[in-house]
């Protein structure tokens, strides 16, 4: 009996001590998991729950110096899941593979792959967002994110560049800007539900930290000098069938950058379908020999330090000259020609002969004054410096060679602003893309004045230059450039290509150039033409002279007579067609063209003008252009009107257009006069496909 009491007491007993250390246990697990894991379990929890969403901000537009948008912002989502919250994943995969386009499969593998976060679909159409989120599909989420839209296509597409997936720019001054127009992302704490859905938090430690948006550019670019290049540096590039080409136009007196041209070039709407070659803006990224062009700076200098006159004389060879183990060549078998005639005429050999009397020391200075061999200092990214031998390395061969143009390097903006620094009486400017930053309507930075680096010329040897340059083109080797009644100033340049080694040239390949500007008495407009590899004529003043004075002429005739200053008599014009402009264009076509005009209403976009487009106008009655929204609710007249003016006034009137076809409107449905509704679209009819899209952004 005893020993029965004795078995129960150790059974009691071991029991007892069972449970107390089972309690132990506990309260130790209990001590780990509240006291020592305490912040690692919140974490834990708090990521059940809590969701942390990136604010992105507005990026900011790039527009031309008229405010025309050369960069928007479209809005977009992209399409997001959370898969251990998705019970039935295929279901949601056929769901969402019938809106996006992706094929079920494709989506049900993004699905399963087990991760909690993952974007199915990124800058999704908005309205596809819209029925995505009607589903209301659990475990899927949508994110507001901007699609970059490029309204001018592959206008000025290497100076713009474009963006990436993750909206950050990869070129251009999207890019160099990337500071400006990125703004700072913010942050928001989100409330995850049980049935998956995303609400916001409302409790005070989780505050949102809102995005702040980038700043708009306002470019130095004209959108119709960008335009004018570009379509005859691709004509001089088709017609000459060469490798590609450059055009530089520039304001020499503040050196604002009006258009910078490359051929050929991509649409950055669509970047990752062009060679990356491409992308690159070859106006400050290659490097070339100039050629003759380059004879400007060396005589430039030798004339400013008085070691020679325009009138001296020198003996040229009668066209072919033995120097060093080289053999020289002109053009024709000259024989004694002044200074003058060596420029105007382009002879190596006189200039060769030139230089060589000259000190190293005093050639290289000028080159380097002239801002060869560094950067110009443009707010562009990739700018190379060029090359420009330090004299410890020069032959004595390399003052002959850079008379005319060889053995140096320089980039198609180098050698524009050096023709601009004779246009601007003998000053070195820096080239600028930038005229403003601004957010919303607010002035944060403005480039004023221009920004001087130094003196390179005296006023009295800019003048013999101007003039020079002024024979060199209405005598000499420019003629193709000349404009009756104008002021040309500008030289040729022909140079062969230097190997991809870098040892020796290309015999059969050649770079065409011409730099100059106008008008000679008061330079306003300074150009540079680079065409590389041309396969028909190969000389400067058969290729790129004739190309100059065609862009010359439209931006005269663009201008107007009187921005130049020109003594021309007054002749009867045309009015242009306003109608579908915006209102500040309208009124610089107008201020250029010196047209007085009438504007009534507040509308910013023409919608009616008197006379009409191509009739003549008396100077002494204005022109009336309406942006009154008249007659809401009646279908406007936009039959005979191009398309884009057409689509512009019926944005005008509130108005949704259905484009079917491009060119000009010939029918429209409803009929004009008829009484429409706002919400219903109406339909214009053109001749073929066109993006509506694009349209809109005007």
């Amino acid at each position: 009996m005893k020993e029965e009491i004795n078995k129960g007491q150790k059974r009691l007993f071991i029991c007892f001590l069972v449970v107390m250390l089972f309690l132990i246990v506990l309260e130790a697990r209990l001590v780990y998991i509240q006291i020592l894991k305490r912040e690692d379990f919140e974490e834990m929890a708090s990521q059940q729950y809590k969701h942390q969403v990136k604010l992105f901000p507005r990026r900011g537009l790039i527009r031309d110096r008229h405010m025309k948008p050369l960069a928007l912002n479209v809005p977009t989502v992209s399409v997001v899941a959370y898969s251990n919250l998705i019970p039935d994943k295929r279901s949601h995969a056929a769901a969402l593979s019938g809106l996006l386009g992706s094929s079920e499969n494709e989506i049900l593998k993004i699905l399963n792959k087990g991760e909690s976060f993952s974007f199915i679909e990124r800058q999704v159409d908005y309205q596809i967002g819209k029925k995505i989120a009607a589903l209301r599909l659990n475990g899927i989420d949508l994110f507001q994110e901007q699609n970059r839209e490029y309204p001018q296509g592959r206008l000025a597409s290497q100076l713009i560049g474009f963006i990436g997936v993750e909206g950050k720019g990869l070129s251009g001054l999207e890019l160099s800007c990337e500071s400006i127009l990125g703004g700072k992302p913010g942050r928001a704490i989100l409330q995850r539900t049980a049935s998956g859905n995303i609400d916001p938090f409302e409790r005070p430690e989780y505050p949102i930290e809102p995005a702040k948006d980038g700043s708009d550019l306002v470019l130095t670019i004209d959108y119709f000098y960008q335009d004018i290049a570009e379509k005859a540096l691709h004509r001089a590039v088709v017609e000459n069938n060469a490798n590609s080409g450059n055009i530089i136009i520039m304001n020499p007196k503040t050196g604002q950058i009006l258009a910078m041209a490359n051929e050929p070039n991509f649409n950055p709407n669509d970047a990752t379908n062009f060679h990356p070659s491409t992308w690159r803006n070859r106006a400050i990224t290659d490097q070339f020999e100039p050629g003759s062009t380059f004879k400007t700076v060396i005589l430039g200098g030798i004339l400013n330090e008085h070691i020679k006159s325009v009138d001296d004389v020198v003996y040229c060879e009668h066209g072919r000259y033995h120097l060093m183990n080289e053999t020289l060549h002109d053009t024709a078998p000259y024989g004694d020609l002044t200074l003058r005639d060596v420029f105007v005429k382009s002879s190596n050999i006189g200039m060769a002969k030139t230089a060589l009397q000259t000190e190293k020391n005093i050639l290289y200075k000028y080159a380097r004054d002239f801002g060869f061999g560094m950067k110009t200092g443009v707010e562009l990214h990739g700018e190379i410096e060029g090359t420009l031998k330090t004299i410890d390395k020069w032959s004595g061969f390399t003052p002959a060679a850079i008379s005319y143009g060889h053995e140096i390097a320089v980039t198609a903006l180098q050698m524009c602003n050096m023709f601009a620094v004779i246009a601007n009486d003998g000053l070195l400017t820096r080239p600028t893309i930038i005229r403003q930053v601004r957010k919303d309507d607010q002035i944060l930075w403005e480039n004023k004045k221009p920004k001087v680096i130094r003196r390179v010329l005296h006023e009295e040897t800019v003048e013999i230059m101007k003039e020079l340059l002024c024979q060199a083109v209405e005598n000499g080797t420019g003629k193709k450039a000349a404009i009756t009644g104008i002021g040309i100033c500008g030289k040729t340049g022909t140079a062969r290509m230097v190997k991809e080694s870098g040892a020796g040239y290309h015999v059969d390949k050649h770079i065409a150039s011409f730099g100059g500007f106008f008008p000679k008495a008061d330079p306003k407009v300074c150009i540079f033409i680079a065409i590389n590899h041309p396969r028909k004529s190969y000389y400067g003043g058969d290729v790129a002279a004739p190309v100059f004075r065609r862009i010359a002429n439209q931006i005269i005739d663009y201008e107007g007579m009187n921005y130049f200053d020109f003594n021309k008599l007054t002749v009867k014009k045309r009015v242009p067609n306003f109608i579908g402009l915006e209102r500040e264009i309208a009124v610089h076509i107008a201020k250029a063209e010196k047209l007085p005009i009438t504007i009534h209403g507040n509308g910013s976009i023409v919608v009616a003008q008197s006379p009409k487009y191509n009739q003549y106008y008396d100077q002494q009655y204005p022109v009336t252009l309406s942006t009154v929204r008249e007659n809401d609710g009646i279908m406007p007249n936009v039959r005979g009107l191009p398309v884009r003016s057409a689509v512009s006034v019926l944005k005008a009137h509130d108005i949704h257009a259905v484009v079917e076809g491009s060119g000009k409107v010939y029918a429209q449905e409803p009929k004009p006069g008829s009484e429409i509704s706002r919400s219903d679209p109406v339909l214009i009819k053109c001749k073929s496909g066109i993006n509506v899209n694009e349209l809109a952004m005007f």
